[in-house]
Parts: structure tokens; sequence; C-alpha cells
């Protein structure tokens, strides 16, 4: 009875705590999903990420039967957080309420906040046996049309018998500049998950002479999920992520960020494809089976990937060597078509987990082939380089947790014999202070192309380092989040034609109020090596570069249904015998919820003035359903967008996103066939969803 009188008054004070917060749950996503992502430079596909919150943001977590790996899924919980959930579940019985979580000790005021959104406390009842019957009945279909497009016409799609093409008609994209996107998919809880893709990016030919099959891709899958003995069965075309990335982890993985104590790979072991990256998935059959305290897993994968061809007989269509496998997935001219699934590759390879009460030991094998040899142009920053057939890895990896400490890591082997390790630690010093650190040594002949493990590039081979992360809460409503990185290049890399090493630097103050308030102070300071120039010499002088940005952030909730949200930040480099250059972008948003009909809409507008585009600065962009982006503002402009999300009934929804870029020193903008002629650039993006 005691248990029940707290919780009730717990759940009256937190209640009340947010309401007042009015915190949208959509911009919790974004918050979530950009703060993981920023900073990662380059194109990467955060389609899963937001897809799997918004799952449980619409299909909330019993966290009363909430496993380690699904509180894992959440992203935002450090592992001695989810550890001290599972514990004091364990100690004291059932979560009356999602608001008890108060009384689980070192878990912060902002890590239940946003528990509220993606988790429920109910009491568990009785498992039933799996029913395929009551899955078909009870589970939800939905349905995904898109399309996107920019209103200017890039070079690429000028007519056949213009300038441009008439040397070379061929180079010419084949198909329109708007860009196809269709999804089936059907879940029922987290047992049964199944569904279709099909995408054309724009200037893919759609149907005729260059794509009888229609669209340029397609994807299709089907996941079982904890029936009897099976953990996991996936048919059709599925992820691999086991150990710390070593050896084996396709699919998004996340780098460094705020989240300073999540430094360790959270495997999930198979899990469904269905994004839209055209070459890194498996496609075949793999399963995990639970037989007491051990895992496991076996897979096998055989599809065509895209590669250049080097050597091949143009008679018979036979391939003798590729260059390099490419991983566009983009096949717009009757060159990038030459090179559509060309080689064959097979993949297959298990793991076994045991798992004891604070321990966990793994080991993975893999083995890919192609059909064809990889024979690239030897450089000296490649010659480590994977060349050939073939290749094996094994890896052993393990965790062990005791108390307030955390440690973890992996080890791994190629077939050349060169090797690949990584090892962390995340203490809680303190009631208020966490400390994380992670050590990796990758040697630069390690080769294995389904790697991603933690480090400055995210290809596992020629780095060292050693990484420090600290999270303090020196008052209720302050939290700073900071870390330092010290990496090193052993071998020539293909930026700089010798070793190298550089240094990072991150520090972040956050400030929320018990209201309506937050704000936060961000500083990255980093330094590294490059070659001076890119002129081609015998000897090449090595050039220090230094980076840095600063970005202040506020959020405010001026009611329950209207946010704002600013942004300023300026950003700095400056490279060995080269001018200092500067940047800067400020912005507002509007993020305001219609009372009276289902419309929400999001508004920014951007300044930004930068010297060039090696001070660009990313900011990411409220966007469709599962759809995202992160562009990089550079040179000297204003971009606007609006997002509109209307609900027509609880089956039918349509999101509508228009965005502009406005450069005031630019006649072009872009480059070879994607150059649009002018200094404005705009884009269109439509969806729609119907639930059934």
């Amino acid at each position: 009875m005691q248990k029940q009188i707290i919780s009730f008054f717990l759940f009256i004070f937190f209640i009340e705590t947010a309401i007042a917060q009015n915190v949208n749950s959509n911009e919790l996503i974004e918050s979530l999903v950009e703060s993981i992502a920023e900073e990662s430079s380059e194109d990467v596909d955060l389609t899963e990420l937001s897809e799997q919150l918004t799952f449980y943001l619409e299909n909330p977590l019993n966290i009363n039967e909430a496993t380690y790996s699904q509180l894992e899924e959440l992203q935002f919980l450090t592992e001695l957080e989810i550890h001290n959930i599972i514990s004091y579940i364990k100690r004291n019985g059932q979560l009356m309420s999602i608001y008890e979580l108060q009384l689980v000790e070192n878990l912060s005021a902002l890590s239940i906040e946003r528990l509220a959104y993606f988790a429920t406390a109910e009491k568990i009842e009785q498992k039933q046996e799996y029913s395929l019957l009551k899955s078909l009945k009870y589970g939800q279909n939905q349905l995904f049309l898109r399309t996107e497009f920019y209103l200017e016409e890039p070079l690429g799609y000028s007519e056949i018998d213009s300038i441009e093409f008439q040397e070379n008609p061929s180079a010419r994209y084949l198909g329109n500049r708007l860009k196809y996107y269709a999804r089936y998919k059907y879940h029922y809880k987290n047992k049964i998950m199944w569904g279709i893709t099909a995408e054309k990016d724009a200037g893919e030919a759609f149907g005729g002479e260059h794509a009888k099959q229609g669209f340029d891709y397609y994807s299709a899958h089907l996941q079982l999920n904890k029936i009897g003995k099976i953990q996991t069965l996936a048919l059709g075309d599925y992820q691999l992520k086991f150990g710390q990335g070593l050896v084996l982890w396709s699919g998004m993985a996340t780098k460094k960020s705020a989240y300073v104590m999540n430094i360790r790979r959270r495997e999930n072991g198979i899990q469904k494809y269905s994004s839209v990256d055209e070459n890194l998935f498996m496609r075949g059959a793999a399963t995990t089976l639970n037989l007491g305290n051990f895992d496991i897993s076996a897979f096998f994968s055989h599809k065509n990937i895209d590669a250049n061809l080097s050597l091949s007989d143009t008679i018979d269509d036979e391939i003798y060597e590729i260059s390099s496998l490419q991983n566009t997935g983009f096949h717009r001219t009757i060159s990038e078509l030459n090179d559509r699934k060309v080689v064959g590759e097979t993949v297959f390879g298990s793991n076994l987990t045991f798992r004891a009460k604070e321990f966990k030991l793994g080991i993975t094998f893999l083995h890919y082939s192609f059909e064809t040899e990889l024979v690239k142009e030897v450089k000296p920053y490649n010659m480590f380089e994977f060349q050939g057939t073939q290749n094996t890895n094994a890896g052993l990896n393990y965790q062990y947790q005791r108390n307030k400490t955390f440690v973890f890591g992996e080890s791994a082997i190629s077939q050349n014999g060169q090797m690949a390790t990584t090892n962390g630690a995340i203490l809680n010093l303190a009631p208020q202070i966490s400390f994380s650190v992670l050590h990796r040594y990758f040697q630069k002949g390690y080769q294995a192309y389904y790697s991603n493990a933690f480090g400055e590039t995210g290809k596992t081979y020629n780095e060292s380092g050693l990484y420090f992360g600290t999270e303090i809460h020196p008052y209720k409503k302050f939290t700073i989040s900071a870390y330092f990185d010290s990496y090193s290049f052993m071998w020539l890399r293909s930026s700089i034609y010798a070793p190298s090493h550089g240094n990072e630097y991150f520090v972040q103050l956050d400030y929320q109020t018990s209201r309506d308030f937050s704000m936060y102070l961000k500083f990255k300071y980093e330094e590294k090596q490059e070659n001076l120039s890119s002129e081609t010499s015998a000897i090449r002088q090595i050039a220090n570069i230094e980076s840095f940005q600063v970005r202040y952030q506020l959020s405010y909730n001026a009611t329950k249904f209207l946010n704002f949200k600013s942004r300023f930040e300026v950003s700095h480099y400056h490279k060995t015998l080269s001018d200092k250059k500067y940047g800067f972008l400020i912005y507002q948003d509007i993020n305001y919820t219609f009372q009276k009909f289902p419309l929400k809409l999001n508004f920014r507008y951007a300044i930004f003035d930068t010297d060039d585009y090696d001070v660009r600065i990313y900011a990411y962009e409220n966007d469709i359903l599962y759809g995202f982006s992160i562009p990089a503002y550079y040179s000297k402009g204003m971009r606007t967008y609006f997002n509109l999300s209307y609900s027509f009934s609880e089956k039918i929804s349509l999101w509508f996103k228009y965005s502009q870029t406005f450069y005031s020193d630019l006649q072009t903008i872009g480059s070879g066939k994607d150059e649009i002629n002018g200094n404005v650039k705009s884009q269109i993006k439509l969806q729609l969803r119907y639930i059934f």
C-alpha cells in the first residue's frame, strides 16, 4: 500500500510538470535524431533511427517487461540507467506508474521525461501463445507513397541535342527529376513484421527501355520475433549487428555526439531491412535461437551489387575484373547503369553468445566472397586495402556489468592475419557524475567490408585512438556533457600522404527549467592534418588544420500548441599557409499545432554567411515522416522551409514540405550534371500515408 501511495503522489507531481513543459513528441524525436547524427557530415541514412523512435511513440514499450536491448533502442538511456531500471523492477516488482521511475537511482529527470513519451508501465498479463490468425486480425497495415523533386532543372536533364550533350548524348540523365518512393509495411506488436519498399532516384528511368522493371530498387522483408525458441527469424532483406562492429555491423551506426556516454555499439543481432541503401544489406535468411544461456545465430545472403568494371568481354558479357565497389545506388546514366548489379556477392556466418547475470561473451564468424575479382589501382595510401574475391573475419566480444561499472570490448582478425581491437568502460563515479573511456586500435591492414566500429572515420582500419567522456549534473536544471578524443593514423590516407594525428574537444552545457524553457551552448574544437595542396608531386607538405564551432540554441513553448526555437552558430577553419575562414548561421523555427483541425506546421527562416565550403554548417530540418534532411549551409544567402502535416482521418495523413535556398553571391549552384544555372534552389516533398 505504501508503494501505491508514493506512486500516486509522484504521478501527480510529475504530470503537472509534464503538462507545463508541453514538449511536442515529434519535436523530441527530431531533437534526438539531430543530437545523435549531426556529427556525421557524410550522407547517413537516418530512416532506421527515425522509424525506430516513431514505432515506440505509436506503440509504447511496457517497461515492466522491456528487455535490455529494447531499452537500448530508445538511444537516450545510458547503460547504467538501463541497468538501474531493470534492477529496480527486479527488486521492487512491477511499476505502478511510469513516474515511479523517479525512485530509480541515478536516473535523470530528463530521461524520465523522455521515457514518458516512449514507454508505459502496465501490469504484465499472462503470456499467450502466438497465433497467426490473431496477428492477421489485429495487426496494422501502412502504405506510404512519396515523391520529391527540385523545381529548378539541373544540367543533367537538358535536352539531348543541347550543347552540353552534343558530343556525348549518353551522359544525360535517363529519367525525370522526380524521386518516387512506395512502401507497404505490416506489424503485429513486436511479434511479426513484413513489408515491401520500392524506389526510383531522381534522374533514373522509370519503365521503358532502361528500366523495364519499373522502380530501380525493390526490397522485401519478413521478420518473426520470440516464437518458441526462435528469438528472431528474418527472410528477405535484413541487417546484422554484432559485437562492437569490428566484424559485422550493417546499417546505421552512431558516432561521437552530445550523448557522450553512448560509446558502446548497441548490438541487436538480426533486424529487418526496409531502407533504401541499395548495397549494404543482406538478402537471404537469418535466425537466432535461444537455448538457455546461449543465443545461436546463423545467416546466409546472396545478392548482386554495384561495381566499376575494369576488364570485361563485351561479346559474351563476361566480367573478369572490377576496380571498386559502388555504394551510391544511383543509376541515372548509361555508365551508371553499366555498373548496376554486375557482381554477385555471397555472405554467410554465425554468432554464438553466452549470457550470464552480469556477463556476456560472443563469438562472430563472417565470410564474404565476390564472383568477380576486385583489383584496385594500387596507390601508396590504399596498398593495404582488400583486393581479391573473398575474405573471412572472426571476432570475440564481451561485456561485464557490476554495480556502477560497465566494461565492454571486441577483438577481431581478418584473413590476412591483421587485427583490430576496441575496449571501453562506463562508470558512475557519483550520483551526479558519469565517466566513459574507450580505446581502439585498428591495424592498417585489417580488412572487414561489413565492419563499422566507433572511431574517427567509420572505417575500421589504420586508426588508433583514446576517447574520454563525462556527463555532470551540477544542479537540478543543468547538465554538462564533454568529451576529448585523440586519434592517429599509422599509414597514409587519401587526404594525407603521411602518418597523421588529430585531437577533438567537445563541451555542451544544457539548461532546462521545469516549465517551458530550455537552451544549450555547444563548443567543438578539432585539430588534424592534411596534404597542404592537392597538386600531384612525389613529396607533399603536410598542413595543420584547426576548426571550431560554437552554437547557442534556445527553445521556448509559448503555449501547449506553439513552440519557438532559435539558433546561432559560428564556425572557423584555418589551414597552414591559408587565410583564416569564418562563417555563421542564424535561424528561427516556429512549430505550431492547430487546435480546431488536425494540422501541424513547422517553419524556418535562416540566414547564413560563410567564406566557403570549408566552414559549412550543418543543421537538421523538420521533414516528412521517416524522411530527413541535414543540409550544409555555405556561401552567403538565406534558406526557408515550411513543413505541413494534415490528418484527414485516423487512417489517412498527408505531409508536404517546401524548401528554398537563395545564394546572394553565386551564379550557379552545384557542379557537373547537378549544376543549376541560377542562384535559387527549391525542393518539394509530398507524402501520403494510409493505415488499414
